[in-house]
């Protein structure tokens, strides 16, 4: 029986996530679009995720604390090792067009 994506509060059992490279996810993605878009942010201090909440927000674009269906964008800091990261890339390989970026990657593509 297939897991039930739609299900928020539903998660992986199995590891795939350790084997996809995170480099590959924003490849082709030359500009981030905010207006009415959700991010979720994963690994950050309080100080940075604060700064990049309030460029976020002030573009027009919502915080999430989680990893849901309705997800654009998963902007990852540290190393790729979170549950909403598992999350961002389950739904990614499931079909979900869901851009998963490091904080560098975020920074060089505000335009």
């Amino acid at each position: 029986m297939m897991p039930d994506i739609t299900d928020d509060s539903y998660e992986s059992e199995d590891n795939d996530y350790e084997k996809v490279d995170p480099a590959t996810f924003a490849k082709g993605l030359d500009r981030i679009e905010f207006k009415d878009k959700i991010f979720v942010l994963t690994g950050f201090d309080t100080r940075e995720e604060n700064k990049i909440t309030s460029i976020i927000t002030e573009r027009g674009g919502t915080i999430k604390s989680s990893t849901v269906l309705k997800t654009d964008y998963l902007v990852v800091s540290g190393d790729y090792s979170s549950k909403k990261y598992e999350r961002a890339v389950e739904l990614k390989q499931k079909g979900k067009n869901i851009s998963i970026i490091s904080s560098e990657q975020f920074y060089d593509l505000l335009h």
